[in-house]
């Protein structure tokens, strides 16, 4: 007997196809890489030139939109120091803004213009970019060795300068029926999802 997911689920095949969009994508692009080593100093600076594309045959009339992991540009900057005690990095990360997708609102109105209600048009969809991803890490540790055992202890810092970095932006739905039951107001609010912020962390490493 062949039991489908959809049946497990409590689908119906025909309510099931009608909310999957079916389409293809792809992923085109170019890395590059410089390097130095001069004596305790180790670093290299990349970059990565991407494109991204999808197309849904029920999404934008099946126009090809940018991939939401679309991010055209992107620069990582790495240095690294090591000396007899210590060990000191720091890296920065660039890169440009991905895209979110927003689907198109259309709002309900009674009869004498009062919104009331509102639809979510998700067949039709307005790309727009998210802004730049910037961050700075730094580490630094203290090495130490016995008769027995050898390792470091220090500090790491990620995203040192506290960069708000979003990962992602969607329709605040709260928001919006809230505008509506209180003022009528037919207003799209969105809502940022960040990254972390600050974060510095000790660690220890043993090594036996």
């Amino acid at each position: 007997m062949c039991i489908s997911y959809e049946s497990l689920l409590g689908y119906d095949q025909d309510i099931f196809d009608q909310q999957i969009s079916r389409g293809d994508g792809f992923v085109k692009g170019m890395d590059f890489l410089l390097q130095k080593n001069a004596g305790p100093y180790q670093g290299w600076l990349a970059y990565t030139l991407s494109l991204a594309r999808n197309r849904f045959d029920n999404i934008n009339n099946g126009d090809r939109i940018r991939s939401r992991q679309d991010q055209r540009h992107e620069i990582k900057w790495v240095n690294s120091f090591s000396f007899p005690k210590w060990n000191i990095s720091a890296t920065w990360t660039w890169g440009s803004g991905r895209p979110f997708y927003t689907p198109r609102v259309r709002f309900i109105r009674d009869n004498a213009g009062q919104v009331v209600d509102y639809d979510l048009i998700n067949t039709e969809k307005v790309v727009n970019p998210l802004p730049d991803y910037q961050r700075v890490d730094l580490s630094v540790a203290y090495k130490f060795k016995s008769a027995y055992s050898r390792g470091e202890f220090g500090i790491s810092i990620f995203n040192l300068f506290n960069h708000l970095n979003v990962q992602t932006r969607e329709l605040d739905l709260a928001q919006i029926d809230a505008n509506i039951a209180s003022e009528g107001e037919s207003s799209v609010a969105f809502r940022d999802l960040l990254l972390l912020d600050f974060t510095p962390s000790l660690f220890l490493n043993i090594y036996f």
